[in-house]
């Protein structure tokens, strides 16, 4: 049986986003596109934004700071008028991590105050990956005790909410 465009499109962002966590860089991107290229077909707008934001973290894991920032500011262009809280705050934490590989420090951490206001809509276990991001930024500024801060901060949330995921 066949399912409907918007049922792929999900499914290939899916895929696409399973395929990035696993380091399968090239095979995400490839799912991705074509989860992009499906949801426009049928105007699944979150799958199109969602898609957009997993190929810029593609793109930055393949070493393409480019074509990543290009993918996180499209993504924040397309979320805009719905305002979903969850890809803001992915697309912000993205080119905030696009700026921290380029050495830019303060755009970085701007950049990060704008992902924690975004994914404080959401939840507190979205807030691991900024606090990560700034533990990298305080270790770039010499700041070794604010880096640890972080990273005990994340912790410390992600064991009070039981957290499976990224302990793995």
């Amino acid at each position: 049986p066949s399912c409907t465009p918007a049922a792929e499109s999900k499914a290939l962002a899916g895929a696409g986003i399973m395929w990035y966590a696993q380091g399968k860089v090239k095979r995400a991107r490839d799912a991705l596109v074509r989860a992009r290229a499906c949801a426009q077909a049928c105007g699944e707008t979150d799958v199109v934004v969602q898609a957009e934001v997993m190929l810029g973290y593609s793109e930055l894991a393949a070493g393409n700071r480019a074509a990543a920032r290009e993918w996180m500011i499209q993504s924040d262009e397309h979320v805009r008028p719905s305002g979903v809280p969850w890809v803001k705050g992915q697309a912000f934490s993205g080119l905030a991590w696009t700026a921290l590989t380029a050495g830019d420090l303060d755009e970085a951490e701007h950049l990060l105050d704008r992902a924690v206001q975004a994914f404080r809509q959401v939840g507190p276990w979205f807030l691991a990956h900024p606090q990560y991001l700034r533990a990298l930024v305080a270790i770039r500024r010499g700041r070794p005790d604010d880096a640890l801060a972080c990273v005990r901060d994340t912790f410390t949330n992600l064991r009070e909410l039981h957290d499976k995921f990224a302990f793995v």
